[in-house]
């Protein structure tokens, strides 16, 4: 660990002219090009976020990660696709380029959440009841996450039919009866309802 530190401290304190610098960028590149850095423990992908922050070589950077995500577009199970995805946005200063980015990886649940939190945030808040309804329709895994999603927005922007409609069913389609969602229902009537 304190050998990561060390090189993290370097990074800091440096900028794109040092050599040294230069020679941790190319060896962490080369790490990612051969596909080695995801065997590897977070410390090392780490290095990357303190470039994106340090503001060093991100061209490179954007370059070699949006290789990578092209060339795992089809695997389903890419796990580091939403770690990807995420210092990719914290290269784009644009939030139309994140946006983009964002919608283009929406398949990959965490990415779609993602998206539908930078929706909100842009208060696009149609938009992103699309994207979850649009996640429920194609998605057969992970309706449940999608559902309670669209159940939060709707609780937060009073939409009280859609509401109502949601944990209906999440209750009786994407969830076993789960007690939970039964209290909530059951909030929502009187007690002779």
């Amino acid at each position: 660990m304190l050998w990561y530190k060390i090189l993290e401290s370097i990074i800091k304190k440096s900028d794109e002219n040092d050599k040294v610098v230069k020679k941790i960028f190319d060896y962490l590149v080369n790490e990612l090009k051969t596909k080695y850095l995801d065997n590897y423990g977070i410390e090392l992908s780490d290095l990357l976020e303190t470039f994106i922050e340090k503001r060093l070589y991100l061209e490179e950077i954007l370059e070699i990660l949006l290789a990578i995500l092209d060339n795992k577009e089809d695997d389903e199970y890419f796990y580091r696709r939403e770690y990807y995805v995420s210092l990719i946005c914290n290269i784009y200063n644009d939030k139309e380029k994140q946006l983009e980015l964002l919608e283009k990886y929406s398949y990959d649940k965490n990415i779609c959440i993602m998206y539908v939190e930078k929706l909100l945030e842009q208060n696009m808040i149609e938009k992103a009841i699309k994207v979850l309804k649009k996640g429920l329709r194609n998605n057969k895994y992970n309706k449940k996450s999608y559902a309670k999603k669209l159940e939060e927005i709707y609780l937060k922007y009073n939409m009280q039919d859609e509401y109502k409609d949601i944990l209906y069913k999440i209750f009786y389609e994407y969830t076993s009866f789960e007690f939970e969602t039964y209290l909530k229902i059951k909030k929502l009537y009187s007690k002779e309802e």
